[in-house]
């Protein structure tokens, strides 16, 4: 009877044994999920790169160019519209001008030519940059040499008279024609009339 309680004993032990160590081994042993080759392995993505953006010639707006012509054309833009204005403002002064008569063989400024001398001077301080020539004439009578001192004399009269009157005579000067250049060719009186005087000429 003793020994088969022994024997009973005995085997619970065992079996007990046996429950223990199966215990340890299965709790010691972690299962750790290996991937397969059919498993993918999740990894943290990478961060791409933001694209650049393309410069395309639809994006670029060309500044307008200026080439050589085109600055070429403004400067002869600017230099034609001084030239123009430059014209107008001597016709303007021209058609102001007026001549002046001296009686035979004389180059005295006579009152009548005063008056218009005076009136010349006004015009010509109201175009302060204009240039004038004054040009001495004779009618036909006399030789070429008397008549081109003679219109010298003339010429350097009506300057002397504009100058006294308050224009700078650095703004005029002076040449004789002598006989000439007659405004009328006839040979009498009243075309001779015509032909002693001065005329002033902008030539600026």
């Amino acid at each position: 009877m003793n020994r088969r309680i022994n024997l009973m004993l005995m085997a619970a032990l065992f079996a007990a044994t046996m429950l223990v160590v199966g215990g340890c081994s299965s709790g010691s042993a972690p299962v750790t999920d290996t991937p397969g080759p059919d498993t993918a392995v999740a990894s943290k993505p990478k961060t791409q790169p933001k694209p650049k953006p393309q410069v395309t010639e639809e994006t670029i707006t060309p500044k307008a160019a200026t080439t050589s012509s085109d600055a070429n054309a403004d400067r002869g833009d600017m230099v034609t519209g001084d030239t123009a204005t430059t014209a107008a403002s001597s016709e303007g002064l021209a058609s102001l001008l007026k001549t002046i008569y001296f009686d035979f063989d004389k180059s005295d400024i006579t009152s009548d030519a005063a008056a218009t001398l005076d009136a010349n001077k006004d015009n010509l301080l109201a175009y302060p940059a204009a240039r004038i020539r004054i040009e001495g004439h004779c009618d036909e009578r006399g030789t070429n040499e008397y008549n081109l001192a003679l219109g010298e004399r003339r010429a350097n009269a009506t300057k002397r008279y504009m100058a006294d009157a308050g224009v700078d005579p650095n703004r005029m000067d002076t040449i004789s024609y002598g006989e000439e250049r007659p405004v009328d060719p006839a040979s009498n009186e009243a075309a001779w009339a015509k032909n002693r005087r001065a005329e002033f000429r902008v030539v600026e």
